[in-house]
């Protein structure tokens, strides 16, 4: 996956970095409805729109995931919850296993007491 990202990444900058070598003239930005101008290259101009637009786009589709995390959030607790009750199972089970085994074993062995006598 790292290498995906390498792949993309460097010829995404080589592109900026060729945009930005040859769109150095500069533009005027008027600050609407502010009463300031700005003089920037263009390439400064371009990247910082590019920028603004990468991280709108990143927050709305992060709010719009929520859902989605708050129901993983959901199902991972559910899951934890249904692992502890199948653990609580299985040692009940091997608990009565083991108590099974010993009744069957108390059972099995020659009893201490003596036999009553056969009276007739």
């Amino acid at each position: 996956m790292r290498y995906v990202s390498w792949i993309i990444t460097i010829p995404l900058a080589i592109i900026a970095v060729l945009f930005a070598a040859s769109n150095r003239d500069p533009v005027t930005l008027n600050l609407w409805p502010l009463p300031y101008e700005l003089s920037v290259p263009i390439f400064i101009a371009v990247l910082v729109a590019i920028v603004i637009g990468f991280l709108a786009g990143g927050l709305v589709a992060w709010v719009s995931g929520g859902q989605y995390r708050k129901a993983a959030r959901r199902e991972r607790a559910r899951a934890d919850a249904l692992r502890a009750e199948t653990r609580a199972a299985q040692e009940a089970a091997s608990d009565a296993r083991r108590k099974a085994r010993e009744a069957v074993a108390a059972s099995a062995a020659p009893s201490t007491q003596p036999a009553l006598a056969d009276q007739r």
